[in-house]
C-alpha cells in the first residue's frame, strides 16, 4: 500500500467550500465581536422565545443517546445544531446539560468544533450549536473503506458520494483510491486530533468520551466533537477522578471499565490508542470486526490479546513501505509500538498526549505524513528532532562502548581470578590425595602388623620368665637375640656370649653381645626384678 499521490485517480478537489468556510467564520467571529451577538440579544446563551430570526432546518446528521444532531442554517450560516432533552437525562437540569457548551466555549482551536451559541426550549430541551458542519464522522469513513475494500458495502454510491465530499474526486480505478489518497488522508488526521488533544490537556480539559463517531471530518479537516460528559479540572486540586457517567465500550481504558480512580488523561490516551488501532486496522488490511473483538475483550485478558494483534499487524504494515518502528532512517515508520504503549494496561506506562504528538512528528519522518498540513511543523523543528535523537543515540552507543570495555576489564580480572582459584583449589586436592594416600598406607601396615601379631600368638604365645619379662621387643614382637640357645657368633662362644674385656679390673668377663629387651611380666614391676 502506497500514500503516494501520484497516478492516482483520486485527486483532492479544491471547491468552493474553502471560500463559504471562510465566509462563515467570519460571520462567526462578527457576532462574537458584536453586542447583540449570534441572536441579536447581546448573549451566546439565551431562551428559545428571544430569537430575532427563525432557524432553519435542512436535515439530520446523526444522532446518540439522549441526543440529536441536525443540520441548520442561521442567516448565511450552516450550523450543527445538537439537540438534548433534559428528560432523557437522570437528574440532569438545564444547567448541568450546558456544562458542555461552558466547556465548549472555553476551547479555540482548529481541530476543535466551535461553540456558536446555546438556547432552551421550555424547561426540558436545550439546542447548541456548533461549526462546521461535518460531511461524516471517522466512524464512517472506516466502515465506507473497508466495506469498498471487501465488497460488502450497502450503498457503493453512497460511499463514493461521501469521499468526493471529503474533497477526492475519481478518476480511474476505486481501488487505487484506496490504496494511495484515502489512506494517505486517514493517517494523517491522527496527528491532528492528538495536536487538540494536547491543547485541551492543556487547559486541563478531559474529554473522556474520544472514539471514531466523536472525530467529524470535513474536506482537508478533522474536528474533535461532543464534550457531552468532558470534565474541567482547572479548579481542581487532584487529576485524578472517581467518577464515570458513561463510557463506551472498546474505547475506555481499563481503569475506567472497572469504574476505580483513575486519571482521565491518561485514560484519554488509552481511547486515542483505540482510535490509532482502528485506523492502522483499515490501513493495513484486516477487519473492524476483529478489531471491535480484541479491544472488547476482558480486562484480564485483553492486554495479551492487544500484543497478539499488534504482532499480527506487523507484517503488514512492512508490506505497505513503512519501515519498523525501532528503524534508523528517516522515512516514514509504522505506528503499532506506539500504539502498543498508548494501550498499556498499566496506566502510568502510557505517553501523555504531548509526548504521543511529538513521536508521531518523530516517526512520520521528513514528509510528516501523520500530520495533515496545517499541523506540520517546519523543516527547522523536524531537524532539531532527529538531530537531538541523533546525538542521544551516539550519546547511548559511546556509553555502550564504555561499558563493553569495563565489562570486558571485568571479565579478564574475573577470568584471571578463576585461573588462580583452580590452582589453589588443585594444589589442595593434590594434598588430599596425598594425606588420603599416606591415611591408607599407614593403615595398611598396621592392619598387617596386627594381623602377624595374631598369627604368632595364636601359634606359639610367649611364656613370661622366671625374672618377669616376656621376651617380646616393644613393637609387640619375640626378641631376637644373637644369643639364643644352640647360636655360635663370630667371635663368640659356643654359649652365645662375647668375650669382653672389662679395662676397670683387668679381668675378663663375658658380656652378651646384644642384650635383649626385657620386659616386666605381668604383675612384675621394674624395681622388683
Amino acid at each position: 500500500m502506497a500514500d503516494d499521490p501520484q497516478d492516482s485517480p483520486w485527486h483532492l478537489v479544491h471547491r468552493s467550500r474553502a471560500a463559504a468556510d471562510v465566509q462563515s467564520r467570519a460571520q462567526i467571529e462578527q457576532w462574537s465581536a458584536s453586542q447583540k451577538y449570534w441572536s441579536g440579544t447581546g448573549q451566546k446563551h439565551i431562551k428559545h422565545t428571544e430569537l430575532k430570526s427563525k432557524v432553519h432546518v435542512e436535515g439530520p446528521l446523526g444522532a446518540g443517546g439522549a441526543a440529536f444532531v441536525e443540520r441548520v442554517t442561521y442567516g448565511a450560516v450552516a450550523m450543527a445544531r445538537k439537540k438534548i432533552d433534559r428528560r432523557r437525562h437522570r437528574y440532569a437540569t438545564l444547567e448541568r446539560l450546558r456544562e458542555e457548551a461552558e466547556i465548549m466555549d472555553k476551547l479555540v482551536h482548529r481541530h476543535i468544533v466551535a461553540l456558536v451559541g446555546t438556547y432552551t426550549q421550555g424547561a426540558n430541551v436545550l439546542y447548541i450549536l456548533t461549526y462546521p458542519v461535518a460531511v461524516c464522522d471517522l466512524h464512517h469513513l472506516l466502515d465506507d473503506i473497508e466495506d469498498l475494500r471487501l465488497g460488502t458495502s450497502a450503498d457503493v454510491e453512497d460511499a463514493v458520494k461521501r469521499c468526493e465530499m471529503l474533497g477526492f474526486r475519481q478518476g480511474g480505478e476505486q481501488e487505487d483510491a484506496l490504496e494511495k489518497q484515502v489512506h494517505a488522508y486517514l493517517v494523517s488526521l491522527l496527528g491532528c486530533v492528538t495536536e487538540a488533544l494536547t491543547y485541551i490537556h492543556a487547559q486541563r480539559i478531559r474529554h473522556q468520551d474520544l472514539k471514531p463517531s466523536n472525530i467529524l471530518l470535513a474536506p482537508g479537516q478533522v474536528y474533535l466533537a461532543d464534550f457531552g460528559i468532558s470534565r474541567d479540572l482547572k479548579d481542581s486540586m487532584h487529576s485524578v477522578t472517581d467518577s464515570c457517567v458513561g463510557f463506551s465500550l472498546g474505547y475506555a481504558a481499563p481503569e475506567v471499565e472497572a469504574r476505580g480512580v483513575h486519571h482521565p488523561a491518561s485514560a484519554d490516551v488509552y481511547s486515542l490508542g483505540a482510535v490509532f488501532l482502528n485506523v492502522a486496522t483499515v490501513v493495513y488490511g484486516e477487519t473492524r470486526a476483529r478489531c471491535g473483538e480484541v479491544m472488547r475483550g476482558g480486562t484480564g485478558s485483553r492486554k495479551a490479546t492487544i500484543e497478539g494483534y499488534l504482532e499480527e499487524l506487523r507484517p503488514r504494515a512492512v508490506k505497505t513501505g513503512r519501515a519498523g518502528e525501532d528503524a534508523l532512517t528517516c522515512l516514514p515508520r509504522h505506528l503499532l509500538g506506539l500504539t502498543e504503549a498508548m494501550l498499556a494496561h498499566d496506566p502510568e506506562k502510557r505517553p501523555s498526549a504531548e509526548e504521543v504528538n511529538e513521536r508521531l512528528v518523530e516517526m512520520g519522518g521528513i514528509e510528516q505524513v501523520y500530520h495533515g498540513r496545517c499541523c506540520k511543523k517546519s523543516s527547522a523543528y523536524v531537524s532539531k528532532l532527529i538531530d537531538n535523537k541523533l546525538q542521544n543515540l551516539s550519546h547511548s552507543t559511546t556509553t555502550t562502548t564504555t561499558r563493553l570495555a569495563t565489562l570486558e576489564s571485568e571479565r579478564a580480572a574475573d577470568k584471571a581470578l578463576i585461573a588462580t582459584l583452580t590452582a589453589t583449589n588443585e594444589t589442595h586436592e593434590a594434598r588430599l590425595i596425598k594425606e588420603r594416600n599416606h591415611v591408607a598406607e599407614l593403615y595398611k601396615k598396621q592392619l598387617a602388623h596386627q594381623q602377624r601379631r595374631r598369627g604368632r600368638e595364636k601359634n606359639s604365645p610367649p611364656d613370661a620368665d622366671a625374672d618377669g619379662y616376656d621376651d617380646w621387643d616393644d613393637d609387640g614382637s619375640a626378641a631376637d637375640c644373637d644369643g639364643a640357645a644352640g647360636r655360635d657368633d663370630d667371635n663368640g662362644a659356643a654359649d652365645g656370649t662375647t668375650e669382653y674385656t672389662a679395662s676397670r679390673d683387668d679381668t675378663t668377663t663375658p658380656w652378651p653381645s646384644k642384650a635383649p629387651k626385657r620386659t616386666p611380666a605381668a604383675g612384675t614391676s621394674v624395681d622388683a626384678a
